[in-house]
């Protein structure tokens, strides 16, 4: 009974994290024990589809738990080494590695943001990195499917010019510039890819989302009222007070847009 008064408040309260169909009503399907962390994990059916309810306490895949984990991946938003977490909390680097690389498997702008009043009217892009890309595909002669492209990218920069007479456009690339210096600091930090190209994309992508969730510097904070990440001041509000399950809650949602891996 109070696991399904608890859900039906959090339905109530936040739909956004729910499948449509969930205001018409859900029954619970059945739960198991996890042999990793010992957690009841309960499965409710939503419009004869078994969905987990999966708590915000553990990691995805039961890795871990979230309180372990997000000192570590807080460390992550300054690019630090996974071998230095493991030193100090213990655990072996590749298992951080890879609990870095779950929260990669999130959509970016879905687990960002709530609303699509929340986005800019206006995104900011920065024809220079454009002429400099194009620039370097000359060096390097890449096939003429891949160059076509490049080329019709670059006779596109003059375009970018009409931002600069459109009213609210922004007017420099300092936006961007300020989020690709601290991307290249950190690939460089990385040195760059290692081993198969879809676990590289998953750490890029994980590292991505925790400067958009884990905590601003106080000065920040204090600036903005109280409010900790970039994605609780787009949103207006945060779901939990640990930034690391704030994240995962907001991620949830993605699971509804398509089918679960495991509707049985």
């Amino acid at each position: 009974l109070r696991f399904r008064l608890c859900i039906d408040e959090m339905i109530s309260q936040f739909p956004e994290l729910s499948p449509p169909e969930a205001g018409d009503g859900w029954r619970k399907r059945d739960s198991y024990i996890s042999k990793k962390q010992g957690v009841i994990i309960r499965r409710m059916e939503i419009a004869g589809i078994a969905r987990t309810v999966r708590p915000s306490f553990v990691m995805p895949y039961m890795a871990g738990m979230t309180d372990d984990a997000e000192k570590v991946l807080l460390l992550r938003k300054f690019s630090v080494p996974f071998r230095a977490p493991a030193y100090v909390f213990g655990g072996d680097p590749v298992h951080w590695q890879r609990t870095g690389q779950s929260v990669g498997r999130n959509s970016i702008v879905g687990t960002t943001v709530r609303e699509a009043g929340s986005l800019p009217g206006h995104l900011a892009a920065d024809g220079k990195r454009v002429r400099r890309f194009s620039e370097w595909a000359e060096k390097i002669s890449p096939p003429f499917v891949i160059a076509d492209k490049i080329g019709k990218m670059r006779g596109d920069i003059a375009a970018f010019g009409a931002a600069y007479v459109f009213p609210g456009a922004h007017r420099t690339g300092s936006m961007p510039d300020r989020l690709m210096r601290r991307t290249d600091r950190h690939l460089f930090n990385m040195r760059y890819f290692h081993g198969f190209m879809s676990s590289a994309e998953l750490c890029v992508r994980g590292w991505a989302l925790i400067p958009s969730f884990a905590p601003s510097n106080p000065h920040t904070v204090k600036k903005y009222d109280g409010l900790q990440s970039p994605a609780e001041r787009l949103n207006g509000f945060s779901y939990h007070e640990n930034w690391l399950r704030n994240l995962l809650i907001s991620a949830s949602s993605g699971d509804f847009r398509g089918p679960p891996h495991n509707p049985l």
